[in-house]
């Protein structure tokens, strides 16, 4: 299966992004998710929103108790906690306030936020590899429970960065004039070794093998309007291997080469580069812009989709 550059136009501010050509995949109960956020401070106000898109309240008002709840349409919860219930949802017709069986419990196993530092420190590269070196066989990935991640069906790795680690590359970004350096070549190694690893992890019932989807989102720095050195890194060295970026160790793109992402035996794979331009990603709705929780549930849903089928969506 090949590696497609595709024009993959989300809600909002969308622009080309990555993905494979076959969206097979299906969110399950055995679903797992990560999302990553840089909290180094430039991006703060972007990481509530973000956060409650995945992990905010079932219900948006009312309860099961009372038979009055109303699903919150904002966050992914919502809709994807039925995926994880073993005896009735929590919601209508069954409002079942079990939150053991009523998917609760099991979606906070499965669904996690966490931020890059002080661990990544904007090293997008090592946080879509971390977990991956973590939860190797039965081996949980911090507060994740081992008995539920023995039979994985998905990884899904999503990081919101709007810059890179100085480690990474300069302030002004050239694919064909800077050099990969070693921590970045560190990291893209540790990554596909990762992916190497848990490709051969072969536990399922049904001899599938899990498979891995990543998401990078890049909303530019300040607001700007123009392509950012991060975002400009990014395309063209992660993703693109264009320049001095072409080698194994300096991009992850290559994915059709021998060595590359579709000779690990992964299901289907999909890096996914969505950079978001101006300042409306920044501001609230009541200042003209669009940084809402509704907003981010769409950017991360539309880039889902184009590589999984997403109950309810």
């Amino acid at each position: 299966m090949g590696f497609i550059a595709g024009l993959g136009v989300p809600s909002g501010l969308g622009v080309p992004s990555y993905y494979m050509d076959d969206p097979s995949n299906i969110w399950d109960k055995d679903t797992y998710a990560f999302l990553y956020l840089d909290n180094s401070g430039s991006m703060n106000a972007l990481i509530t929103p973000l956060t409650n898109a995945l992990l905010g309240d079932y219900f948006s008002s009312g309860d099961a108790a009372n038979q009055n709840g109303v699903k919150n349409e904002d966050s992914l919860r919502g809709t994807l906690q039925d995926v994880y219930a073993t005896g009735g949802i929590e919601g209508a017709p069954d409002w079942n306030t079990n939150s053991a069986t009523n998917g609760a419990d099991e979606y906070d196993k499965h669904i996690s936020v966490a931020n890059l530092s002080p661990t990544a420190n904007e090293r997008t590269v090592y946080a879509l590899g971390h977990p991956l070196k973590t939860v190797s066989g039965t081996t949980s990935y911090t507060t994740f429970s081992d008995t539920y991640f023995v039979t994985p069906s998905n990884f899904v790795f999503i990081t919101v960065c709007n810059e890179s680690s100085s480690v990474y590359h300069s302030g002004v970004f050239n694919a064909n004039t800077d050099n990969p350096t070693t921590t970045y070549q560190t990291d893209v190694t540790y990554l596909r070794d990762g992916l190497k690893e848990n490709g051969l992890i072969d536990n399922r019932s049904d001899n599938a093998t899990p498979s891995y989807t990543a998401i990078m989102i890049d909303p530019a720095q300040g607001g700007s309007t123009s392509e950012t050195s991060s975002q400009r890194f990014n395309r063209t060295a992660v993703i693109g291997g264009e320049g001095n970026f072409s080698a194994d160790d300096a991009t992850i793109g290559d994915i059709n080469e021998p060595d590359g992402f579709a000779s690990w035996n992964l299901k289907d794979n999909l890096i996914g580069y969505h950079p978001i331009m101006g300042p409306a990603t920044y501001l609230t709705p009541a200042n003209g812009g669009v940084n809402e929780t509704s907003y981010w549930r769409d950017v991360i849903v539309s880039q889902l989709q184009q590589n999984m089928s997403i109950p309810g969506y």
